[in-house]
């Protein structure tokens, strides 16, 4: 029964035992504030499921979202603590063959005074291509000599663990974060410099040689300074205490 038959049904039985007009507007208005009621409660009911309902669909898509970056966040994070610790390791071995080759005064050994055969034995056990063990053979200052091609092998070899950094350097310069990166950069412009000017004062006799022990001193009074601020750097991020995965620093 609707709420209209409701009420026609109650007026008509008011009416058959003579109530009066006043007492049947106030049953209406009395009927009309229960069933009233009764449907705000019912329409507001519904409204706070739906709103509810919305918010819990919005809390589960922040929630879904926040677990995309928190798994973004920790894969670059688990790349970059591999890439760093090797891009370290290879900078360092890169700035450790370059200060070799800054002394003035390098270990060698009188190849002059060596017996033929202690000569020959000695040339064997060395790293020199043939060609240049054969013209330490036939030069005058065997050692001098040796040493040349000794120190152009060094420089080869220096290049090659810089080529080698530089080249893991590109591969991985996503994991490596732009201060740290720039850092690398200014230390590898020191190390190039010295190397350059290294090789030229062995290639080429009349190469200014203060200009290659310049070079060299700024490995150690420049390059050592970033050397030991890369370090740090890569060492507090290893190992900071609750790391933030979220952190673009």
């Amino acid at each position: 029964m609707t709420f209209n038959e409701l009420v026609n049904t109650a007026f008509s039985s008011l009416a058959g035992v003579g109530i009066t007009i006043a007492a049947m507007v106030g049953f209406a208005y009395w009927l009309f504030r229960l069933f009233a009621e009764k449907w705000l409660d019912a329409k507001f009911n519904k409204r706070l499921e739906d709103h509810r309902h919305a918010q819990q669909i919005e809390l589960e898509n922040l929630r879904h979202e926040i677990q995309k970056l928190l798994d973004r966040a920790t894969t670059l994070q688990k790349f970059e603590f591999e890439v760093l610790p090797q891009a370290w390791a290879k900078l360092d071995d890169v700035f450790l063959r370059t200060l070799a080759l800054s002394a003035t005064f390098r270990r060698t050994f009188n190849l002059d005074e060596m017996a033929h055969d202690q000569l020959e034995e000695f040339l064997a056990a060395s790293d020199l291509l043939e060609s240049q063990k054969a013209r330490v053979r036939e030069a005058e200052d065997k050692s001098s000599e040796y040493l040349r091609y000794r120190t152009l092998h060094e420089l080869h070899e220096a290049r090659e663990a810089y080529r080698d950094f530089h080249t893991f350097v590109i591969r991985n310069a996503i994991f490596i974060r732009p201060p740290l990166k720039g850092k690398f950069d200014d230390l590898v412009r020191i190390l190039i410099s010295a190397l350059n000017a290294r090789e030229n004062s062995e290639r080429h006799p009349a190469f200014d040689p203060t200009v290659w022990r310049t070079e060299m001193d700024k490995v150690e009074s420049e390059g050592r300074p970033l050397l030991d601020a890369i370090e740090k750097i890569i060492s507090e991020r290893l190992w900071a205490d609750g790391p933030s995965l979220l952190s673009r620093s």
